[in-house]
């Protein structure tokens, strides 16, 4: 079982997209355990980022985590464009392609996920 996290392409393409537009930005990929990838900073507002491939799944570490975890849950964001609509950088995507956290949250109901607080399409 993987417990810590790499930071791919993707994330790091998040990372300076939120640092150009003013976010703090610390990366907690290394911290294995469940924990979302990123804790980012912006405009007073404090949130938790978990990146994830097109494709990918939250694992059962992080849906775990999630039911512990008693602030606001992460956003999985796919894209630079969701991560910068989350944290309110910019403004939604025309055509709903972002996923929400609490959407999984919800289809993974006994295992207790986290909220989140992108607007759904």
């Amino acid at each position: 079982m993987r417990r810590r996290g790499r930071t791919d392409a993707l994330q790091t393409s998040i990372v300076k997209a939120l640092r150009a537009v003013g976010c703090s930005v610390e990366s907690l990929a290394n911290c294995g355990g469940g924990i979302p990838d990123l804790l980012v900073g912006y405009h007073m507002r404090t949130c938790l980022i978990e990146v994830k491939a097109p494709r990918g799944e939250l694992t059962p570490m992080q849906l775990e985590w999630a039911g512990r975890w008693r602030g606001e849950g992460p956003a999985i964001v796919r894209s630079v464009a969701e991560a910068l609509t989350f944290v309110g950088a910019t403004s939604p995507s025309p055509d709903g392609t972002r996923e929400r956290y609490a959407s999984r949250r919800r289809a993974k109901a006994s295992a207790g996920g986290p909220r989140s607080r992108v607007p759904q399409s």
